[in-house]
């Protein structure tokens, strides 16, 4: 399964300066994705895929994907390993 980051959240952190060095794993990055309108709604929506994909695939991959992938994508895989129980491994970070 593939979650597109860019559609929870289209605005890019890379393009905020103070953030542009930064990760996803960071609480201020965090903050920010977090903060922009409708991303909880998105995040839920996204969540509620990757659960239901995840009971008739329990070996299953999740894809998340941005334009980067070290901010959007970063965040929302943490959030997704920490709420779903899962295991996260980031492609894009090193």
């Amino acid at each position: 399964m593939i979650v597109d980051a860019r559609v929870i959240c289209p605005q890019n952190p890379w393009r905020v300066w103070g953030l542009r060095a930064l990760t996803g794993k960071d609480p201020s990055v965090a903050h920010w994705i977090s903060g922009r309108a409708g991303f909880e709604a998105g995040y839920q929506q996204a969540r509620a895929q990757v659960r239901a994909w995840l009971r008739r695939r329990p070996e299953g991959m999740v894809w998340v994907g941005c334009t980067g992938g070290k901010h959007r994508s970063v965040y929302v895989a943490e959030r997704l390993g920490r709420d779903l129980g899962v295991e996260v491994r980031h492609r894009d970070l090193d």
